[in-house]
């Protein structure tokens, strides 16, 4: 009898003790949902809380320029990702990341890939970190793949991110926000103009790394007006000018500085020059 009452006791502090007290490192999935119901990070299997806008999570692309609304891509394609997280005190951050035929539901399209050093694994059908990724300069990168759906249609990339203290335990010290839902347009390459074009088509940046001036060049058409944009891995626009170049090549000398005279701190930023009808995109390096 006194066995079977000590078993029991050891029975229920197994159960119980560590839903009570500590936290899941190794990652959830199904939390991207915002629907009716959605619980997000905030369930008693997982964090406190609920969102908050402190953790900053948005969708990039291969070159971390901003994703903010849609996309296209062809039927059956594979498409690179990142999923960025900003925090200005938090140590570590987790993700869940989903694709689904809706923005809301729970119908799994496409498949989700994980790449070498991109921070994930693949439970199932989505992807979530397979241990809380410690943030550098207030920023952590999520890198992945997707194979897009043979069948044309609209499909949704959703994302949701917990920043952490690191002290393994579920409370509202955690705070976690979800990513802006990034539509993605699937049709068939022939017809499909934004498929046909190459979104990453090249800026000539030297030198990379850079310590403090950047040499941008590109393709430009003489007398039009070109805007030179400098944008963080948080999607900030840090630096903006307007140029008019006189030949068809565009050079530009960024001296690595913000628009209101700051440094900027080294790290990777999105270059991007816009203007006769076309956007270019690049990525330079400062190295302090």
């Amino acid at each position: 009898m006194k066995t079977r009452f000590l078993a029991l006791l050891i029975f229920t502090a197994i159960v119980f003790a560590p839903i009570a007290m500590t936290a899941n490192s190794g990652g959830q999935i199904g939390r991207t949902g915002k629907g009716l119901g959605a619980t997000g990070c905030g369930t008693a299997q997982c964090h406190g809380g609920g969102g908050n806008t402190n953790t900053f999570v948005m969708f990039m692309d291969e070159i971390f320029s901003p994703l903010l609304d849609s996309i296209t891509v062809a039927t059956g394609s594979t498409t690179t990702f990142n999923v960025v997280v900003n925090h200005e005190t938090a140590l570590a951050a987790g993700v869940n990341i989903a694709a689904k035929t809706t923005e809301t539901g729970g119908t799994n399209a496409g498949a989700l890939q994980t790449v070498s050093g991109g921070n994930l694994q693949l439970l199932g059908p989505e992807l979530t970190h397979f241990t809380p990724v410690p943030f550098a300069d207030n920023v952590v990168t999520f890198m992945f793949k997707w194979v897009a759906p043979v069948e044309p249609g609209l499909y949704f990339l959703r994302a949701i991110s917990n920043a952490v203290n690191g002290d393994g335990q579920r409370s509202t010290a955690d705070e976690w926000n979800w990513a802006p839902v990034l539509r993605v347009r699937v049709t068939p390459t022939n017809g499909v103009e934004d498929v046909q074009q190459n979104p990453l088509a090249a800026i000539g940046i030297a030198p990379v790394p850079a310590h403090d001036e950047v040499t941008f060049s590109a393709v430009s058409t003489p007398g039009a007006v070109y805007t030179v944009n400098v944008l963080d891995l948080t999607g900030t626009m840090i630096f903006s000018d307007i140029v008019t170049p006189s030949t068809n090549e565009l050079r530009y000398v960024w001296n690595g500085t913000t628009s209101s005279g700051l440094q900027a701190p080294a790290g990777s930023y999105v270059v991007a020059i816009s203007g006769a009808g076309s956007v270019l995109r690049g990525r330079t390096i400062i190295a302090r």
